[in-house]
């Protein structure tokens, strides 16, 4: 004997349906000799009654509409309404114990409107789901598969190359994504994501920890990551991106305005940012960076050869510069900057104590530094041995 699923719709009433689902034991001359037989019955009023024994079957049905049968006599008969085939996969779904037996969410273009599944689903390749649909942990998701509006993702779920979610979009912990994922805004997501290379994010999308990113990937405004995030190489980032501790970029990074940055974050050389940026202390930049005006460092802050800051620009204390860097006009510096050879400052520029200079600076008019013996703020310049000291 063979045990098998049977799935019954019965017409209720003039348009709607009853579903019923149960596991029977069906002889191997009726359905054959597999050992997990799938059998879908389904009452018409003429009570014709159908079984399906094999995946092509139920991929003909839900991506024609039409059930048919290659070993049967019987041929095709009528469509089905879309109505009875969304509440024949809901109803599977309500029923983890019967999809542990037979696997039957392993649907190639599916086209499903609304439905709620259960763990360890699995979809094949260009599935479509409507709005607000929900599923179980460790789903599995074939390439260019498309999702509406408020759908839920349980734990571990696995997505293909080229899917495509829409807005309010919430994930588990452990998602891993393929390449060139599209998102939609306000898109939420668990700890330790994993995203392929071109993933394109829409606006104020959230990260969890140690999320990690590929190559080319594009956020919106307002996005929000948390601690331990690594980015690849020429990612682009929104206005009023939020960054935790300890991330990591890759190379030729784009940053908007007003990005917040958490401490001991590194970046890669040729990154971009925009104006009025922030960032935590003992933060590490490769060379040729640049940035805007009104950033904020904190203390301890790593800059690379040419780098490039903008006006208003504010460091903490014990920064450290590469040869080479340009600074805009009325920049602050904290307290034992180093600066490296070469590095030319804008004007009004204001320098703590024990600031050390590389060779052949050039200073714009009105520069301040603070010497430690008066405390105060005094005009200076450099003496034979390449050292400020105040002009009198």
């Amino acid at each position: 004997m063979c045990h098998g699923l049977a799935i019954i719709a019965r017409r209720k009433g003039k348009s709607g349906w009853e579903i019923k689902a149960d596991v029977g034991e069906h002889s191997h001359e009726a359905l054959g000799a597999d050992d997990h037989c799938i059998r879908l019955e389904l009452l018409y009023p003429s009570e014709i009654r159908f079984d399906f024994r094999d995946q092509t079957s139920i991929d003909t049905l839900v991506k024609n509409g039409v059930i048919s049968r290659s070993d049967s006599d019987i041929g095709r008969i009528p469509q089905l309404p879309e109505e009875l085939m969304v509440n024949v996969w809901t109803h599977l779904a309500a029923h983890p114990e019967l999809q542990k037996q037979y696997p039957v969410c392993h649907l190639e273009e599916s086209n499903i409107h609304h439905g709620i599944f259960g763990d360890g689903s699995e979809f094949g390749h260009e599935s479509k789901f409507g709005d607000g649909s929900k599923f179980g942990d460790g789903s599995e998701f074939g390439h260019e598969s498309e999702f509406g509006n408020w759908s839920k993702f349980g734990n571990e779920s696995k997505f293909g190359d080229e899917s495509k979610f829409g807005n309010w979009s919430k994930f588990g912990n452990e998602s891993k994504f393929g390449n060139w994922s599209k998102f939609g805004n306000w898109s939420e997501f668990g700890h330790e994501s994993e995203f392929g290379d071109g993933s394109k994010f829409g606006d104020e999308s959230k990260f969890g920890h140690e999320s990690e990113f590929g190559n080319w990937s594009k956020f919106g405004n307002g996005s929000e990551f948390g601690n331990w995030s690594k980015f690849g190489n020429e990612s682009k980032f929104g206005n009023g991106s939020k960054f935790g501790n300890w991330s990591e970029f890759g190379h030729e990074s784009e940053f908007g305005n007003w990005s917040k940055f958490g401490h001991e974050s590194e970046f890669g050389d040729e990154s971009k940012f925009g104006d009025e940026s922030k960032f935590g202390n003992g933060s590490k930049f490769g060379d040729w960076s640049k940035f805007g005006d009104e950033s904020k460092f904190g203390d301890g802050s790593e800059f690379g050869h040419e780098s490039k800051f903008g006006d208003g620009s504010e460091f903490g204390h014990e920064s450290k510069f590469g040869d080479w860097s340009e600074f805009g006009d009325e920049s602050k510096f904290g307290n034992e900057s180093k600066f490296g050879d070469e590095s030319k400052f804008g004007n009004g520029s204001e320098f703590g104590f024990k600031t050390g200079f590389g060779f052949n600076i050039s200073f714009g008019a009105n520069c301040k530094i603070q010497f430690e013996l008066s405390g105060a703020f005094l005009p200076f310049r450099l003496n034979d041995k390449n050292e400020p000291e105040p002009i009198t």
